[in-house]
């Protein structure tokens, strides 16, 4: 079996990264922000060292925004979307609220809990 992976791409709005030892991360949000962080590439590291995708997603969440107070900076807006190489997934966002446009669904908090109606909503097929 050949390892290979596939280099964050990173642009206004979206990244993502992929590694067949860890799984797949993408980031959306304000790109000229995220792509200072990398958080896809994170994400997949932690992965790789075993962290679930929903913990690595708040992990990596987390540390941005530390240090992000750190520098005396507000956050911004990211979303964070994991899969590793067993199928788990996890999400998070770093928004108050979310409104569904299509249904009209609100979403409050930052809590990541996929059975809530909190939180960053994502379907996984």
């Amino acid at each position: 079996h050949t390892h290979t992976h596939t280099p964050a791409l990173s642009h206004s709005g979206a990244g993502y990264y992929a590694d067949d030892m860890g799984g797949a991360a993408a980031a959306t949000g304000e790109g000229d922000r995220i792509i200072q962080f990398a958080p896809a590439f994170q994400v997949v590291q932690l992965l790789k060292q075993g962290v679930a995708p929903q913990a690595a997603c708040e992990q990596v969440l987390s540390s941005i925004a530390a240090r992000l107070t750190a520098a005396g900076q507000q956050m911004f807006s990211v979303a964070l979307v994991a899969v590793n190489v067993a199928g788990d997934v996890g999400g998070v966002g770093s928004f108050q609220t979310w409104t569904d446009h299509v249904t009209g669904k609100s979403y409050d908090g930052l809590s990541s809990d996929r059975g809530s109606q909190s939180g960053f909503p994502y379907v996984v097929w």
